[in-house]
């Protein structure tokens, strides 16, 4: 059981914040143009109009930062005595699949998005959870 007071209190902020920057660059890779860019767009119905329009820009990536620092904090905690990088890696992955892969599989179940889709964003998650847990591993 994880005893939430000592867990708070050895909690490194630095891989909180760390942790939260780490899906930017993963996504930034997943989704570029070299990798699945052009297929989310296609499963989404976004145009490359929609995705150069700055006017939405300041809003999705500080909510994202915010998501980012709430998912950060709590695998921080959730990692207290995990120790070292491979941990990290795999409690990372290991919470991406269990918990935000299948709660995106659910939700695109009922909306009906395409298994495509759902393969490019749940990999995504997972692959982001993964480096998050890295750092937490990493700097713990």
């Amino acid at each position: 059981m994880v005893d939430w007071a000592e867990s708070l209190e050895n909690l490194n902020y630095w891989a909180v914040l760390i942790g939260a920057i780490a899906p930017f660059v993963v996504g930034f890779l997943w989704y570029s143009k070299g990798a699945f860019l052009t297929r989310w767009a296609k499963e989404t119905g976004i145009s490359e109009k929609q995705m150069n329009d700055p006017s939405g820009m300041p809003a999705m990536f500080g909510g994202t930062l915010v998501l980012n620092l709430i998912a950060s904090f709590v695998l921080g905690l959730l990692m207290y005595q995990t120790e070292g990088s491979v941990d990290g890696i795999l409690f990372g992955a290991s919470v991406g699949l269990a918990f935000g892969a299948t709660a995106l599989g659910t939700h695109y179940l009922f909306a009906r998005k395409s298994m495509e889709l759902f393969a490019i964003d749940a990999g995504n998650t997972i692959l982001s959870l993964a480096v998050m847990g890295f750092v937490h591993g990493m700097i713990n």
